[in-house]
């Protein structure tokens, strides 16, 4: 600022403006119209003019170029027009008119480096002459990155992710971890044991089964349980064995003339 305070971003800067007025001192940096036909023949004489700052004489073919917030000066205001709508510096959607800038000296702006590459610089919708380009950001118009970047739109966002070689290695990161976590999957449900609840609850083919209804592990176990069973069925001290009841054929009762009709019909046909 004019009165030897430095502040950090655009926005401070102007609110200590606004609070503390404006400086006579930034009436030097401005340059206007001569008032009087004698500072109109120093301004445009062959001789050339002095900068607002006393460093050195300007040619009068630049001292009348238009100075645009962006740094860049032109000859004429078609050349200013032109630089507005096809610049790739100016935030898009909020165009500017030449009438908006002032004829300015190039030795009556003080220069000072940006702080952050061109393209990512964003025109304020309110430029104060006389400042710097880099108190003109606006740094809540611009499209961040997760690699540190911040770009003035949505598309060359987007350039920037596919052309650089860190979002690449992200990606491919990604990627593999991606395919480890289907692989672990994979591998968790293969080697997971799915028997069915009836599968479970038969014998395993290793078992062995008795007719009573037991079943041993071995086949030892098997063969003492059944001597076991044989001598106490044989000693009658093992369970009581249930009656078998068989159904008795049926009786019929004899009929004589069945009988004698049987006797002739074999008879005729004996003979």
């Amino acid at each position: 600022c004019p009165c030897g305070e430095s502040f950090e971003n655009a926005e401070t800067y102007l609110q200590h403006r606004r609070l503390h007025g404006t400086y006579q001192k930034e009436e030097h940096v401005i340059s206007t119209t001569p008032s009087s036909n004698q500072r109109a023949l120093e301004f445009y004489s062959g001789a050339g003019s002095v900068s607002a700052a006393g460093d050195r004489p300007i040619p009068p073919a630049e001292a009348k170029k238009i100075q645009c917030p962006c740094g860049k000066s032109f000859a004429n205001k078609k050349a200013l027009n032109k630089h507005l709508r096809y610049s790739k510096t100016h935030q898009p959607g909020k165009p500017m008119s030449a009438s908006d800038f002032k004829a300015t000296t190039p030795g009556s702006v003080p220069f000072t480096a940006p702080r952050s590459p061109p393209t990512l610089i964003s025109l304020a919708s309110d430029p104060v002459v006389g400042t710097s380009p880099s108190s003109l950001l606006s740094l809540a118009s611009l499209f961040p990155c997760t690699c540190g970047h911040a770009f003035e739109t949505q598309r060359v966002l987007d350039l920037h992710k596919r052309d650089c070689l860190y979002h690449k290695r992200q990606a491919n990161q990604s990627l593999a971890r991606n395919e480890q976590s289907d692989d672990f999957l994979v591998s968790s449900f293969a080697s997971l044991n799915l028997e069915s609840v009836s599968t479970r609850a038969r014998p395993s083919v290793d078992s062995f089964a008795c007719m009573c209804g037991r079943v041993f592990t071995n086949e030892n176990a098997l063969e003492q349980h059944k001597q076991d069973a044989r001598r106490l069925a044989w000693s009658g001290k093992g369970k009581r064995r249930e009656k078998i009841f068989k159904t008795p054929r049926p009786q019929y009762q004899e009929d004589d003339y069945l009988r004698d009709l049987a006797a002739v019909l074999a008879q005729q046909h004996c003979s």
